[in-house]
């Protein structure tokens, strides 16, 4: 199954400042006339869902917004896209594991989930990855398998890796976050987690810098608990938010942009529900991320 991720490399790049008369157009009918490529309506919308856009200088994905007089407005092409797909990594009786691309939902109605399920029968979903965020992930084959997996992942006896490619030059090598994460904002239907005082879940966080190179930094992440963005929100608040995470940093200024978050879930390891012995499984990275790391300048690890 095939999934058509973001090319990280711009096109072309188009700019313009809203004029008086266009002040009050929607977001997506101003592009509509602007751009020289006569987009479609759902285009348009798919482009700007894949952060192609910036509106005084901060990444705006959705066509309903109001412009006014004297907003800038730039909008990147991309490059022909690279296709990237899920692929299997190891399965047996109890286990499907695979390699997620970045780009698709896991538990839409036509999401990764539901792939897995018409092409490898029963499989039972124990953990979630974001839409964009790509690597290892696990399915049980059977209801025992997964409530032996789930209670490893409440018990905190899974142990993840990630990569993650920051904005800036971390200075210090490595470090642990401990705090308290909860829901703190909504922004046209997306929500937005953030650490509180009071309230809120335990969150812990241990990180360690591999690389440093252009604008950027390449950071190995190990999460001790599994809270809704933790690595997206943890990085966000040390200062060095995940390169192409808009979300957490609408204001980002890399060049070039990465179209999506470069964050990949790189290895995990694990009592295998069956056997009970330890298992270990790696996802090689998919293209685009090597290509952010070429285009910042970052080794390989």
């Amino acid at each position: 199954m095939v999934d058509v991720a973001r090319a990280v490399v711009a096109k072309s790049s188009y700019s313009w400042t809203v004029a008086p008369e266009e002040g009050g157009l929607r977001l997506g009918a101003f592009l509509g006339r602007k751009l020289p490529e006569k987009l479609s309506t759902r285009s348009i919308k798919s482009a700007l869902e894949d952060n192609a856009c910036t509106v005084n200088d901060s990444a705006e994905r959705h066509a309903s917004r109001t412009l006014v007089a004297g907003d800038k407005v730039v909008f990147t092409a991309t490059a022909p896209v690279t296709p990237q797909v899920t692929e299997v990594l190891f399965e047996d009786e109890a286990l499907l594991v695979v390699n997620k691309a970045p780009g698709i939902a896991v538990d839409s109605d036509d999401g990764l989930l539901t792939q897995m399920q018409q092409s490898h029968g029963e499989v039972h979903m124990v953990h979630r990855l974001d839409k964009d965020t790509s690597g290892v992930m696990l399915f049980a084959k059977s209801e025992q398998a997964q409530q032996n997996l789930e209670v490893q992942f409440k018990r905190r006896d899974v142990e993840k890796q990630y990569l993650a490619i920051v904005a800036g030059l971390l200075e210090k090598s490595r470090g642990t976050i401990i705090n308290k994460l909860d829901k703190v904002h909504s922004y046209q239907g997306q929500t937005l987690w953030g650490s509180v005082k009071q309230g809120g879940h335990r969150a812990e966080t241990r990180w360690e810098r591999l690389a440093r190179g252009k604008d950027t930094s390449l950071v190995l992440c190990k999460p001790k608990t599994g809270r809704t963005h933790q690595l997206r929100v943890h990085l966000s608040e040390l200062g060095y938010a995940i390169a192409g995470d808009y979300q957490y940093a609408r204001d980002q200024s890399l060049t070039p942009r990465p179209r999506r978050q470069m964050l990949h879930a790189w290895k995990i390891t694990f009592h295998h529900p069956d056997s009970g012995d330890t298992v270990s499984f790696e996802a090689p990275l998919p293209p685009d991320f090597v290509e952010a790391l070429q285009v910042f300048g970052l080794q390989t690890p």
